[in-house]
């Protein structure tokens, strides 16, 4: 009931109920919450399962990442604050103005606002700079979560062919556990070969 999927399936089902109870509340913008259930296709999707849990894996790199990105945001804020606050007070009037056109620089490389001073020129350059360099930090983290999560997938499996082969016979119940892995690892029969012959190598130098 508490769990990912169980809490999506509640804020999707509630406006329902609350409508029951409370009829005369006018609710209907909590219908947008049945749009939830869409986060339920990655229980089925073993890709975005993988990529969830790649990113979970190595959260702590990410948090890191993400934290530095914040102080990214705030520093390049401030100073476009102090270079351009006094000729664009409409635009960079507060700091929390420029967050967002910070935030904007740095994901998209270019602010929706032109700077009018060299000082906002620069600043404006160096943030998209390192949006650039934090978007590659982040790529790579996920990427190399996503390997390794990959490559543990392959080493189990190899270690289960390696049982299955080592009385030489694969029983029916040893075929069916290894094509339920391969499907849930998602390998390709070219991958499976190359894994069993590997393996079977390896049995033959092994001393009797």
């Amino acid at each position: 009931m508490f769990s990912f999927f169980g809490l999506i399936d509640f804020f999707a089902t509630a406006p329902h109920y609350l409508h029951a109870f409370f009829p005369y509340l006018d609710l209907r913008v909590l219908r947008v919450l049945r749009l939830l259930r869409i986060l339920k296709l990655s229980k089925y999707n073993s890709a975005l399962q993988d990529l969830f849990h790649a990113v979970m894996s190595e959260k702590k790199a990410f948090t890191s990442a993400l934290f530095l990105l914040l102080i990214a945001t705030i520093v390049s804020a401030s100073l476009m604050y102090f270079a351009e606050g006094h000729n664009q007070p409409e635009h960079f009037g507060s700091i929390p103005a420029c967050i967002y056109w910070a935030i904007i620089t740095i994901t998209s490389g270019y602010g929706n606002v032109e700077d009018l001073t060299p000082v906002g020129d620069i600043i404006a350059l160096l943030t998209g700079f390192l949006g650039v360099c934090m978007a590659a930090i982040m790529t790579g983290i996920v990427a190399s979560a996503f390997s390794n999560q990959m490559s543990r997938k392959r080493a189990a499996f190899g270690q289960q062919l390696r049982e299955a082969l080592a009385d030489g016979v694969i029983t029916d119940a040893e075929a069916e556990t290894l094509e339920r892995l391969k499907r849930q690892y998602r390998l390709s029969d070219d991958t499976v070969k190359s894994m069993m012959e590997e393996a079977r190598k390896e049995l033959e130098k092994r001393p009797s």
